[in-house]
């Protein structure tokens, strides 16, 4: 049998992964398609770029499975004229997703290193709309506010005050729950200043460090 190529990999990704798991948003597949997973990965692990597993990519962090990044894209609703706030850039692969869904994307990372690497990787793709900067994430980035959509891929028990301040009118944020042993996926839509949660699904994310 012919070795699929990494190209070959990501449409199979596409097929199996995504669309036979109820992915069905057209931009965030088109997104998916695009992005070359393999470029915000150490080297030795590039081969594995579109498996369906997270990756360690160091300081005991992770790059999500392919279906957890779409899953959060989809659930965020997410459209061109959006101004999004990505909490944990980790390697940079979910941020360039979001910057070729959103208008405007502040992601930051309290690693350093990592936040270096996926800025490097992302300015080699030529993304214009997207600014990484190495803060705490609990703080949000009040500088870039109002967003409409803030997305956090790392647990944490209690969503910080600062996230939903920063928040628009309308906006969504979605981020992993820790409750207990346990986590819930969840959305919180702000309507008319009130904040209403919702579960949207179980996965398993490192938690986040502050």
């Amino acid at each position: 049998m012919k070795k699929l190529s990494l190209k070959g990999k990501r449409l199979k990704m596409i097929r199996e992964q995504l669309k036979a798991r109820g992915i069905t948003d057209k931009r965030v597949l088109y997104a998916m398609k695009i992005v070359p997973r393999e470029k915000f990965l150490p080297v030795n692990f590039k081969e594995k770029a579109y498996d369906d597993e997270p990756i360690p990519i160091g300081f005991g962090q992770t790059i999500s499975q392919p279906y957890t990044v779409a899953f959060i894209c989809q659930s965020a609703e997410i459209n061109e004229e959006d101004n999004v706030l990505e909490i944990g850039t980790g390697s940079g692969y979910e941020t360039a997703i979001l910057g070729m869904l959103a208008k405007k994307v502040t992601s930051v990372e309290i690693f350093p290193l990592l936040a270096l690497g996926a800025e490097t990787a992302l300015k080699e793709l030529k993304y214009r709309n997207v600014k990484v900067s190495s803060v705490n994430g609990v703080e949000g980035y009040p500088k870039n506010a109002p967003y409409d959509c803030i997305i956090c891929s790392a647990s944490i028990m209690v969503m910080p005050e600062q996230w939903a301040q920063q928040l628009a009118e309308g906006g969504r944020i979605i981020y992993p729950k820790t409750t207990g042993v346990t986590q819930k996926l969840v959305r919180v839509t702000k309507v008319k200043g009130n904040l209403i949660e919702e579960p949207i699904g179980d996965f398993l994310f490192v938690p986040l460090i502050y």
